[in-house]
């Protein structure tokens, strides 16, 4: 069997054994796209850029990464391994990642926080792999809901401008393919969101 069968199958499997909690993506490093997706929740898609350059993996010792913790596109934590797959001659050709979704976990977790140890500080994606823009927005997506206990759906209009300004005053909307990414977080078209956006600038204009 061909190593990209062979990913293919372990992801396959992994995605039916976890349904619906876990997603299983294969990276095929040397053409940086995705090549396959089992159980996918992420909004990926296949033929997606990968954004997982091979400098990433130089400080790693291992072909297992992880675990470390990063969020889906709707702030939902997840918990994440990464595994090098290598050719016969032990070069990277594809990454498997791993991701599982604890978001129900988590919900239990803060019930019962008072009966549990304080958590310790995790690995954050968007510092293992700086070269995927998509784990950066996400993570700040994530921590702008946590910090108010809200849902992306749920953000009324003046939160949603905030979160746009944020996204924006971090250079984040200037990177290519990043403005449909996060319109459909927004759940709108392209040209919605850079009509919020426009607005959401003018606003900030006039009150500073």
């Amino acid at each position: 069997m061909l190593l990209v069968d062979w990913s293919f199958a372990i992801a396959d499997a992994l995605a039916a054994l976890f349904r619906p909690n876990v997603e299983a993506v294969v990276h095929d490093l040397l053409a940086d796209r995705i090549v396959h997706i089992a159980g996918n929740f992420s909004r990926r898609r296949v033929g997606d850029p990968s954004l997982s350059e091979m400098g990433d993996l130089v400080p790693f010792a291992g072909d297992v990464i992880g675990p470390y913790a990063k969020a889906n596109w709707d702030g939902r934590p997840l918990k994440s391994v990464s595994v090098v797959l290598r050719t016969d001659q032990g070069m990277p050709a594809y990454l498997l990642c791993i991701n599982m979704d604890v978001s129900a976990f988590e919900t239990a977790r803060l019930a019962l926080d008072a009966l549990l140890q304080p958590p310790v500080a995790r690995l954050r994606a968007e510092a293992l792999f700086p070269s995927d823009w998509r784990e950066v927005v996400n993570a700040v997506v994530a921590d702008f809901l946590s910090a108010r206990s809200a849902t992306l759906a749920g953000l009324d209009t003046r939160a949603q401008a905030e979160l746009i300004l944020m996204l924006d005053g971090r250079g984040l909307l200037a990177v290519r393919g990043a403005a449909n990414h996060v319109a459909d977080l927004f759940g709108c078209s392209r040209a919605t969101f850079y009509k919020r956006l426009k607005a959401a600038r003018l606003h900030e204009r006039k009150v500073a």
